[in-house]
């Protein structure tokens, strides 16, 4: 019985090693690799660090300088790999996927991010321009405070171009297109240049949107979201926005002072020693930041303002590139320039050039030796100017670089930085651009070494 027994053992363990490497040589043919390239059809070029993932699973691994990556010891089957990049997001894109099936053989998948003419052939009418200089922005657009999408919403790309007429004659030529946002909100805008800065502006009833730029780059497709505040029915009012952050500088996090923020259309300050800045006053809605620092590359971006709230915005500014030796550039006037000495040379006013500013030494002297002009102090140190006229005074109309400031912006300008002034003690004496109807008092024009 004993040897029966034993005999009967040894088959039975023979049995389970068998089963045991059976099973085992079908774990390890079920197992494969998966192995292929991700591609920026776009920037026609490998797409470097985009995390790679199996959908439903854990498994990823991210890209190599060239776009390649490989998934191994994955169990056979059907799968869908799902790729992601920051860049990818800033498109609107997301994510792009493939399906793909593990087997015996190890799968080779590409991975590509929707071409130009993809993009075009879906939304623009035609095929794309040849010679690679036109492009697609796109987009949604909504209310501000609900998030509801505006249809029927204007959106308007501008940019501008220079032609080159003859040795000496180079001409500023401006171009712009006009599309309408459809049911759902969303806006496609077609033939845009990809070699130039374009700033677009969103318009629903009344009311905008700042001009946001895009700036040039290596991609042919940009998105842009907008949003407009929607002014309320009377008698109710909009509320203003506000703006507040800290400017610091890329090497080392110091505070940068006296950088200049601004939102164009609105207003601008100057950081305080420990760089902070706050903009108050502003209008709602998707509006453009832009910051600057002599020796800093300048900064833009896009911030959605919403009404009675304050948006939170830190800027960095990287050192300039280059620095070149001392050199003196002659370039010509901006226009608002050409007409402030147009004016003075007619004697329009009481106009003062960058000289006499100076010889004065501060805003608050000029404009205090100007007659039935009232400099009045106010809180902090600031001051409102006002004209005196027929017994009664009444505050001025101020312009700083042709838009309409606030009288409190002034004390964020030093005599230093400006480069001309004009003081019109009647608004009917003013430019006809300027001239405040509604107030009938005067208007004062202030020109700064940071016009356009």
């Amino acid at each position: 019985m004993g040897v029966v027994f034993r005999l009967a053992m040894t088959i039975r363990h023979a049995a389970l090693i068998a089963l045991v490497g059976a099973a085992a040589t079908r774990s390890a043919a079920a197992q494969g690799v998966i192995r292929g390239v991700a591609f920026d059809s776009l920037a026609h070029a490998p797409l470097a660090r985009a995390v790679i993932w199996l959908q439903g699973t854990t498994r990823q691994t991210v890209t190599d300088g060239a776009g390649r990556f490989h998934l191994d010891s994955v169990p056979a089957g059907r799968y869908v790999l799902v790729l992601a990049h920051p860049d990818l997001d800033s498109l609107g894109l997301y994510t792009v996927a493939a399906a793909v099936e593990v087997g015996r053989d190890a799968p080779v998948v590409t991975l590509a991010v929707p071409s130009l003419a993809g993009f075009w052939r879906r939304h623009c009418a035609g095929a794309p321009p040849a010679g690679g200089d036109s492009g697609l922005v796109f987009g949604v657009v909504q209310e501000v405070e609900t998030r509801a999408r505006l249809a029927g919403a204007v959106v308007i790309p501008t940019w501008v171009r220079l032609l080159v007429a003859g040795p000496t004659d180079v001409r500023r030529v401006d171009h712009d297109l006009r599309v309408r946002t459809d049911s759902a909100g969303a806006y496609y805008a077609c033939g845009v240049p990809t070699d130039v800065s374009v700033w677009v502006r969103a318009y629903a009833r009344t009311d905008s949107t700042g001009a946001v730029q895009i700036p040039p780059g290596n991609r042919s497709v940009a998105r842009r979201d907008l949003s407009i505040a929607l002014a309320p029915a009377p008698p109710a009012t909009g509320r203003p926005a506000a703006l507040r952050g800290r400017v610091t500088s890329a090497e080392g996090n110091d505070p940068l002072s006296r950088a200049r923020v601004t939102v164009p259309d609105a207003t601008s300050m100057l950081t305080a020693p420990d760089g902070t800045f706050l903009l108050t006053g502003l209008p709602a809605g998707t509006q453009w930041m832009r910051v600057e620092a002599i020796g800093r590359e300048p900064a833009g971006r896009a911030v959605e303002l919403r009404g009675g709230d304050t948006a939170a915005v830190d800027v960095v500014l990287s050192p300039r590139a280059v620095t070149l030796d001392t050199v003196r550039v002659a370039a010509p006037q901006s226009r608002a320039l050409q007409e402030f000495e147009e004016r003075r040379r007619t004697g329009e006013g009481y106009t003062f050039t960058e000289e006499e500013i100076q010889r004065r030494g501060s805003i608050r002297a000029v404009l205090g030796g100007i007659p039935s002009v009232i400099v009045t102090a106010g809180s902090a140190e600031q001051f409102v100017l006002r004209i005196a006229r027929g017994g009664r005074t009444c505050p001025a109309a101020l312009y700083i670089d042709g838009r309409r400031a606030d009288h409190t912006e002034l004390t964020g300008y030093r005599s230093e930085d400006l480069v001309g002034l004009e003081v019109y003690v009647s608004s009917s004496s003013a430019p006809i651009r300027y001239q405040s109807v509604a107030q009938g008092c005067g208007v004062v024009l202030v020109w700064t070494k940071y016009v356009q």
